[in-house]
């Protein structure tokens, strides 16, 4: 076997949506072959290779909502409304940049001064749009690298794309988290004088 075939398998598992870095570590590791498979390069590969998708993922599940509202079948469109709703509720949350019960309320009022403050409103919203502040940004890490089931780059970057979040802002996350999980695994499959 090729020297190489540990850090192929360490990059190519670690791709893979649920085992991710959580088994591409320990099974690279576990290959035999000569000579024996490096941690550290095993642990570069399985953390590229398993935040590689995540761009992909965050913009294919825009893409996959759009095509649902859009579909000739009834059920799709029901079902895509009710996904951006929902996204747009939490991303709402998140981003706190809904405001347009505020703004509904000056436009009302009729006054002109009320109607600037409105339109200023409306333009500091939609460039906040897509972002989050530093607690989400905290959270969406922490969740990517707590090495559990039903967590990691797959979710989060699902999480993060149903959001809208701006990759600007949710890459930096994803990536730091799983560089954590990663590490995580490496030091309770491998122990810490692995890394020595």
């Amino acid at each position: 076997m090729s020297s190489l075939w540990p850090y192929i398998v360490s990059f190519a598992i670690s791709m893979v949506p649920v085992i991710e870095l959580r088994g591409a570590i320990p099974i690279a590791m576990a290959l035999n072959t000569t000579p024996e498979p490096q941690l550290i390069p095993v642990f570069i590969a399985a953390v590229f290779g398993a935040f590689l998708p995540s761009a992909f993922i965050i913009l294919g599940i825009r893409k996959l909502v759009h095509y649902l509202e859009r579909s000739n079948i009834k059920l799709f469109q029901r079902y895509g409304a009710w996904l951006r709703k929902k996204s747009e509720k939490g991303g709402a949350k998140i981003n706190k940049a809904d405001q347009t019960e505020r703004v509904a309320g000056l436009r009302a009022t009729g006054r002109e001064r009320d109607q600037k403050k409105a339109d200023r409103i409306e333009r500091r919203s939609s460039q906040e749009r897509g972002k989050f502040g530093f607690w989400s940004f905290i959270a969406l890490l922490v969740f990517v690298a707590v090495p559990l089931p039903g967590t990691g780059v797959w979710t989060g970057s699902m999480a993060a794309g149903m959001l809208d979040m701006r990759l600007k802002y949710a890459l930096p996350a994803i990536f730091i988290g799983n560089l954590i999980a990663g590490i995580i695994v490496t030091f309770l499959t491998h122990g810490v004088s692995s890394l020595l």
